[in-house]
């Protein structure tokens, strides 16, 4: 497999009349292609990987936010599509019960309701501060800051997880 990383002022990426992503480059043009953030948690604004819509590797597109403004948006719109990632901000209750916990929020995109079964695999601290909560159904959670939260929404997160 070739690493090929790829250089925003190299690269222009279209929406096509197929609503796919297209990657024009000194080798012409290619695909459809997809965008998926690399690092999502850790890099989000980092190196975005583009792949085939069978998911094969086609380059790594670094500092894609130096885009040209067209194809920033295209990609950003992709992105979006691809990690939806609401920011808890308060949390109203979590609810135990004996085979999972509903965990009633309040988020950035507005109130969410969802069901976690297990504290051990769905629930995961990437610092002290910082976790990710993983839904029934797949759906992820931030909390980009624990400690600033209300008192309450720490209180409660640190009852029952």
């Amino acid at each position: 497999m070739e690493r090929r990383v790829l250089a925003p002022r190299d690269v222009r990426i279209t929406r096509g009349p197929d609503q796919h992503l297209y990657l024009e480059t000194g080798r012409g043009r290619e695909g459809p292609v997809r965008a998926r953030r690399a690092f999502p948690l850790t890099d989000p604004d980092g190196y975005v990987v583009l792949s085939t819509l069978k998911g094969e590797f086609v380059a790594l597109l670094k500092e894609y936010k130096r885009l040209d403004p067209e194809s920033l948006r295209v990609v950003q719109e992709e992105l979006e599509e691809d990690y939806f990632l609401p920011k808890i901000v308060k949390i109203e209750r979590i609810d135990d019960g004996a085979q999972s916990m509903i965990w009633t929020v309040q988020t950035d995109r507005g109130p969410r309701r969802f069901e976690v079964r297990s504290r051990k695999n769905d629930i995961r601290w990437l610092s002290d501060t910082h976790l990710v909560v993983t839904d029934v159904d797949g759906n992820r959670y931030e909390i980009v800051d624990l400690s600033s939260m209300d008192p309450h929404s720490q209180e409660k997160l640190e009852m029952e997880v």
